[in-house]
């Protein structure tokens, strides 16, 4: 994955700052913080 594809995490910031619901920001955050994938994080349980 090339450096210009990742997220900076101003543009993180802003987009748990846009979201609508706990659950929304809560995916984004972990997501940023653990470097998953959304299907790994999804097939949690």
């Amino acid at each position: 994955m090339l450096s210009e594809e990742l997220l900076t995490e101003e543009e993180v910031k802003r987009l748990v700052k846009h979201a609508t619901n706990l659950r929304d920001k809560a995916l984004i955050l972990t997501l940023y913080e653990s470097g998953c994938r959304i299907g790994e994080l999804l097939s949690l349980r």
